[in-house]
Formats: structure tokens, C-alpha cells, sequence
């Protein structure tokens, strides 16, 4: 069925995914299906029509919580659908045929959700004040007619490409950029591999005749990772950039964002007081109920001794992971099952002497390094078994502000030291 879903339905699919993440749980339900309505691009359908309900992002998510719960923890990979959203996409399926389109677009999910009509995403749409037969004659309304979004012919695994404005060759291109990402965000690096898997392009001559090859850039990526570039996920990129302290009964939250800083910056150069700035109140109340929802996660993690780098344990074959603690520098490894330790071990050893990040001098609590196959980061690759860097996370921001920090290259060598018995 999802051969036939639009690129903007795709993408509230894959964003449904990632609300689950964000929330921590280990499934889709139609919760997430809303959510990833609202996370989407602003002008479809289903946004315009839900924003000028008053029917929010943030208020969704606010009632989420309150009536389920932040979950214990989304696995790895792929997250599956509820019986119930499953029976929304296939309604949705039935609304895009009733209303005689060859597609499936955002439109048809949200008319889904209301044709299911018992899931927690009608329930949270009640407690929001829609009224949802009007909401589906607002739908309706604003939905394109019959014939009006032309689509590419369906073929085995196609993936619906608008025609207008596209050569056949980009739009191969960004099929097979699709099926590299693999359900999850399509990022630039899929796009390159994307020109790279159409050979009879001009993207993949110009680059063959540079002698760049698809082997080289998969090696690459992998031992690139997203870490610092604008493909990583920004809810991770932003969390390395907070730090909180506390002193006394002061709790100060330090965010690292140049733009906002720049904007706002000069609202205080005429002597304006925080006090004063527009929708202080707002953010109070949004900032406290963060922290306690931040609270009530660190009570349940445990001691200082216990932290645990992000993502840890989730990678596919092993994280480690070098933690400058009180009472010294300290090396751990978690492998997955079935997998040989001590040939992780080895693996990590040379990826640290001959790829790890420069030294710094930078004061730094933490270095994680994730490992999977070569197979689960880069579908179709020439060595699938062959291990690969999954993901890295390193900076001064994480274990306790008391714990030291030290520069980047001590932990390196630390590493180094820990792996090889040296």
C-alpha cells in the first residue's frame, strides 16, 4: 500500500515514527499518526486545517503525555504500527479510492483517522473541541479534485514522484534515495547515493569519470556519521548544545543557539530586564514543565555513578563509550547478542588509532562510539558483515556538572590504552 502514498505522506509517516521516538515508545498508534501531521510541511492539507482549529503541535503532544506517558523506551530501527493505525492507513486507502485519487496524501491519513473514529488521536481531537464532521467538510473542502496531482506510473517498490518539472533520471535517483534511507529521514547523503545508484545518469557518469565510486562514498559516510552536519537529528544536535547547573535553589539552563542569540541579543541592549520580554510567562510555565519532566526521568535513572552515555545499548552491534568520572577516566563496551567481544574490541582499537575525532583541548565529560554491520547503515553495500562507526557523540555536556572534564584527546588515548591492554 505505501507504494502508493505521495512524498508528503511519506514523510508523515516517517515523522510518526519519530514522534514515537521523541516520546519514547515502542510503537505507532494514531497519536503519532496526528502528530506527524502537524510535525510535517506547514501547507498541507491537513496542517491548514487543523492550525486554524487551534489544533497544535504542542497541544497534541501536551495531551499525549498527560493521558499515556512518556514510554519506557523506543527500540532501535524500525517502530511498528498498532492495529488501530493500521486500520487508519488502510481507511485512508478507502478515502483516496471514494474520492476517485490515484494517491494517497496527508489529507487521506487525517480523513483516515477520523473514519476509524476510536483511536487516542479522535479522543485528543474531542478534548481539542473539533467537531469532526465539520472538520472532514473543512478536509474535503481544501482536498485537491479528482486528477489534479498527476503521479508517476506505479511499478514494483515505486516510489510516487511528481512528474511535473523532473527528468526520468532524477526521479529514479530520488526513488532509490528513498529505499537508502529505509523508512527512516531521507538525508543528503541518500540524495548522493541516490545519483550514484542511477548509472545511466549524468550525475553518476560525471562522478565515475572523477573516479569517485559508489564503494568510496559508502566507506566515507559511514565513517563520517551525521554527528555536526545538518542531517543529524536536530532534537540531538540541540541537546548537546543544553546544559543545566545548579546552585542552591537556582536551576540555570544554558543553550547554545547563535541564531536566536543574534535575534534577541538586541532587545536587551536598550536595558530591558528578562521580566519584560514578551512571553516570559509562556515560557516559565513551558521551561518548568521540562524540568519536571527532566526530574522525574533523572529519579528514576538512578545515582551519578550509573549515567549512561546517549543511546546506549541501541546500536546494532556494540557502543562504547570513554566517561571522564570522579574517580578517574572509564572505558565500557555493551555488545549485542551473538556477537564476539573481543573482535569488537580489536575493530574499535584501529577505528580509534586511524579514524577517531582529532585531538583538542577542549574540556570534554564523554566519547561514544556506536557500531553496526556495514549491511544495516548502507543497504546493498559490496561487505554487508563488515563492521562500521554508527554514530558518535562526544562534547562537554551529559554526566553530572561535578564529574571533570578533560580534553578530547585524553579520552582518545585513554580508549586506545583501555582497547588494546596498553
Amino acid at each position: 500500500m505505501f507504494e502508493r502514498f505521495n512524498p508528503e505522506a511519506r514523510a508523515v509517516i516517517v515523522g510518526a515514527q519519530e514522534q514515537a521516538r521523541l516520546l519514547e515508545q515502542n510503537y505507532i498508534g494514531t497519536e503519532h499518526l496526528l502528530l506527524g501531521l502537524l510535525a510535517g510541511p506547514a501547507a498541507t492539507v491537513p496542517a491548514t486545517v487543523l492550525r486554524a482549529n487551534e489544533i497544535t503541535h504542542s497541544r497534541v503532544q501536551a495531551l499525549v503525555l498527560e493521558i499515556v506517558g512518556r514510554g519506557t523506551g523506543a527500540a532501535a530501527g524500525h517502530i511498528p504500527f498498532t492495529p488501530r493505525s493500521k486500520k487508519v492507513l488502510e481507511m485512508s486507502l478507502r478515502e483516496a479510492l471514494k474520492l476517485r485519487h490515484k494517491f494517497i496524501g496527508p489529507e487521506h491519513i487525517l480523513l483516515g483517522v477520523m473514519r476509524e473514529g476510536e483511536g487516542l488521536a479522535v479522543q485528543i481531537l474531542g478534548k481539542l473541541g473539533a467537531d469532526l464532521a465539520d472538520l472532514r467538510k473543512q478536509v474535503l473542502a481544501q482536498a485537491p479534485p479528482p486528477g489534479r496531482r498527476r503521479m508517476a506510473p506505479l511499478g514494483p517498490g515505486r516510489i510516487m514522484v511528481p512528474q511535473a518539472g523532473m527528468t526520468p533520471g532524477s526521479m529514479r535517483a530520488a526513488d532509490h534515495a528513498v529505499r537508502r534511507a529505509a523508512g527512516g529521514p531521507v538525508g543528503s547523503q541518500h540524495y548522493l547515493l541516490g545519483l550514484l545508484d542511477e548509472e545511466d545518469g549524468l550525475a553518476a557518469k560525471a562522478l565515475a569519470s572523477l573516479g569517485v565510486t559508489r564503494e568510496t562514498v559508502e566507506a566515507k559516510l559511514a565513517e563520517l556519521g551525521t554527528s555536526g552536519t545538518t542531517d543529524e537529528p536536530p532534537e540531538r544536535a540541540g541537546a548537546l548544545r543544553t546544559s543545566i547547573q545548579v546552585t542552591g535553589d537556582e536551576i540555570a539552563v544554558r543553550v547554545v543557539e547563535s541564531d536566536l542569540a543574534a535575534r534577541i541579543r538586541g532587545y536587551f541592549e536598550g536595558g530591558r530586564q528578562a521580566a519584560e520580554v514578551p512571553g516570559a510567562e509562556k515560557l516559565w510555565k513551558s521551561l518548568r514543565a521540562a524540568l519536571e519532566e527532566m526530574t522525574v526521568q533523572i529519579e528514576k535513572s538512578g545515582p551519578p555513578s550509573e549515567w549512561a552515555p546517549p543511546d546506549w545499548g541501541k546500536a546494532g552491534v556494540a557502543t562504547f563509550a570513554v566517561v571522564s568520572e570522579p574517580d578517574g577516566i572509564r572505558c565500557r563496551l555493551w555488545t549485542a547478542e551473538g556477537h564476539d567481544p573481543a573482535a569488537v574490541r580489536a575493530w574499535l582499537a584501529d577505528w580509534f588509532q586511524t579514524k577517531a575525532p582529532a585531538g583538542s583541548a577542549e574540556p570534554t565529560a564523554f566519547l561514544r562510539v556506536g557500531v553496526a554491520r556495514m549491511g544495516d547503515i548502507v543497504p546493498d553495500a559490496l561487505e554487508p558483515e563488515a563492521y562500521t562507526q554508527s554514530g558518535i557523540t562526544y562534547g562537554p555536556f551529559g554526566p553530572p556538572a561535578t564529574w571533570p572534564r578533560v580534553p578530547l584527546a585524553t579520552l582518545v588515548e585513554k580508549a586506545i590504552e583501555g582497547l588494546t591492554g596498553a
